[in-house]
């Protein structure tokens, strides 16, 4: 009987944590562990817990619980609510403290690697782990959604209720991925979202994520073969085409796939819906730089086959549209190699320093390139 009302104890003080944190719902903290047995140290902590309301009075209970039961094999479980209290209070120092050591015992579920992903990005990094802690939280999910205690299919909605961790889960995973600056860990984590998500419908942004990959690797034949993935799964998404596009302009391949694609998204572009969450001015913005990128792709290709004076039109409508983007710089700088490139007569050569010198004065990877073509601009014109 006393075993007995102790389980009851300790499932009701998983029940009080569930309740108290909206976001951490599904599977109860600390898998594996039996029911707790009473007037031992571990019960009359659970009840302390039980008796108060506010997150730091729980947790100044669980101080008192581990620092006069060094020995008790309820540690791990008692790291495990500390990482779930808290994050309730935002500290996400403590959360990811107490989540690694309850992580490291071996025991965890779904529950303690969902807290930590939300530490994680609470935090903001590192990013490594934050994607190892997303990636953990999926594996842990799907094997409570395979083993459902026993004699229930689907207790009080359980299952319903981890899928709906599954947006969030796929939402940090990428988030942190984007921040790996490693491309061969990057390589390996898409590889796991793969097989973690089989038949996901974020194909094209796992296919983005390798071509992105594969770039920072220097792997040009994968970085074609992605690119074509991605557009091919969305092949009127805007913000792919143009990725895609810029990339083998840039590199000089698969020319006239790229001038299709940036051709695509000036008819496509204009014509975007507005999300509500933005107003008019963002999405304008959003709009031309989508625009401007298109017309400096385009600019690149056509001073690629040394057609100057068209491509100087397209940096000119880029520049114009891409006036409050990173990207102006860039397209300051092409502008002013383009007419470095043409005929060397005085109307060319003064275009050459106009421009080259604007992207001479702007901090940029192509500060140090524009200054030294300037420099050869100038010399040309007697200068």
């Amino acid at each position: 009987m006393r075993r007995f009302l102790g389980i009851l104890a300790g499932n009701f003080l998983i029940f009080s944590i569930l309740s108290l944190s909206t976001p951490l719902q599904g599977q109860q903290p600390c898998p594996g562990f039996p029911g707790v047995a009473m007037a031992t140290p571990e019960d009359y902590m659970i009840q302390d817990i039980l008796e108060v309301t506010e997150t730091a009075e729980k947790i100044e209970v669980l101080d008192d619980f581990v620092k006069e039961n060094p020995d008790s094999n309820f540690l791990p479980c008692a790291e495990e609510y500390y990482t779930i209290y808290y994050l309730q209070l935002q500290d996400y120092d403590k959360t990811i403290e107490h989540g690694e050591k309850a992580a490291a015992a071996g025991k965890a579920g779904f529950l303690l690697f969902l807290s930590l992903t939300k530490g994680y990005i609470g935090k903001s990094g590192p990013a490594e782990r934050g994607a190892e802690a997303a990636i953990l939280a999926t594996e842990k999910l799907n094997v409570a959604l395979e083993n459902p205690p026993a004699g229930e299919q689907d207790p009080e909605g359980l299952r319903e209720r981890l899928l709906a961790n599954l947006p969030y889960l796929r939402y940090t995973f990428f988030q942190f991925l984007t921040r790996v600056a490693d491309p061969a860990q990057r390589i390996p984590f898409l590889e796991r979202f793969v097989e973690r998500y089989p038949g996901t419908d974020a194909k094209t942004q796992v296919n983005l994520q390798y071509f992105v990959a594969y770039k920072m690797a220097n792997n040009q034949a994968k970085v074609i073969e992605y690119g074509e993935k991605a557009v091919a799964e969305s092949p009127e998404d805007v913000m792919t085409l143009n990725t895609v596009a810029e990339d083998f302009a840039g590199r000089g391949v698969k020319l006239a796939e790229s001038s299709q694609y940036a051709q695509k998204v000036l008819e496509l572009a204009p014509n975007m819906p507005k999300p509500d969450h933005l107003s008019e001015e963002v999405w304008a913005k959003n709009k031309n730089a989508q625009l401007g990128s298109a017309h400096e792709t385009l600019g690149t290709l056509n001073m690629r086959r040394e057609r100057y004076l068209t491509a100087t039109k397209d940096f000119k409508t880029a520049l114009e549209l891409l006036e409050s983007d990173p990207r102006h710089s860039r397209a300051l700088f092409r502008l002013g190699y383009t007419y470095a490139m043409m005929p060397a007569v005085p109307a060319n050569l003064r275009q050459a320093e106009r421009y080259l010198a604007q992207a001479a004065a702007v901090s940029s990877p192509w500060q140090a390139e524009a200054k030294n073509i300037l420099a050869k601009v100038r010399a040309a014109a007697g200068k």
